[in-house]
């Protein structure tokens, strides 16, 4: 399996200090200064998005396609709740 990496676009090098425009990084280390980045924000009290992905570019990583449903984050459910047919917020409307 090849490596994710991605780069930060030089246009927005000023909102990510700490991470180089324009060199490409495993996408592991990139999320761990992300993490860094928002925790410190926090701490500071100013609250911010990890980051905006158009920010980014990509490449590499797993070639073939995962399976449908699969997960892709240890926080992610197993299986997602479905709403019951006739379940629905707000108001019931009768026809």
């Amino acid at each position: 399996m090849d490596v994710r990496e991605a780069r930060l676009k030089e246009e927005f090098a000023a909102e990510y200090p700490g991470i180089p425009p324009e060199v490409w990084i495993p996408v592991a280390e990139l999320a761990r200064k992300l993490v860094e980045r928002h925790r410190s924000g926090r701490k500071a009290g100013r609250f911010t998005r990890t980051f905006d992905p158009t920010h980014f570019e990509f490449r590499g990583g797993a070639s073939e396609r995962r399976p449908r449903g699969s997960r892709t984050r240890t926080t992610d459910r197993k299986h997602p709740q479905r709403k019951k047919l006739g379940d629905s917020e707000g108001p019931r409307l009768e026809s």
